[in-house]
């Protein structure tokens, strides 16, 4: 693929419509059974929307047949580790989008251009999760660490 974010750009267009400029929410049970999901359905589930404005629908109309997959297969892993996690109501929404094109400029100890202004974890652009942050985080602690420990 030479372009990522366009790709990803035009799965937020699609996404936006569907939800009329809202975010979608839908059950996981309803994608399994390749349906959408109702407002009065959601209502009656036991598990709410954390998203006020969110909207029931249909993110399987907006999101790659490969995606989709690969999130419920996932979802179905962690299953394994942590029961209850694949249920029928547990909700998705969609979408969720990240660019990473910005890269702030810096040296090797994480300061920027501006004299004692450091940048660590997604704020630099430099990583792409939580695990990696939490690497450029303990790598600066033994920067500043009087004994490099």
């Amino acid at each position: 693929m030479n372009q990522p974010i366009a790709y990803a750009k035009k799965i937020g267009e699609i996404s936006n419509m569907l939800g009329d400029g809202h975010i979608q929410v839908q059950r996981l049970g309803d994608i399994e059974n390749g349906k959408r999901t109702w407002q009065e359905e959601l209502d009656r589930s036991n598990l709410k929307p954390t998203l006020p404005d969110a909207v029931a629908g249909d993110i399987t109309a907006a999101i790659p047949y490969r995606i989709m997959s690969d999130i419920i297969g996932f979802i179905h892993a962690v299953d394994k580790v942590v029961p209850g996690f694949a249920s029928e109501e547990t909700l998705l929404y969609s979408p969720e989008l990240k660019f990473y094109s910005n890269k702030i400029r810096m040296n090797d100890r994480f300061e920027t251009e501006i004299n004692g202004l450091y940048c660590l974890g997604d704020s630099c652009g430099w990583t792409r999760g939580l695990m990696m942050a939490s690497v450029m985080g303990v790598k600066m602690a033994r920067l500043l660490s009087p004994d490099g420990v």
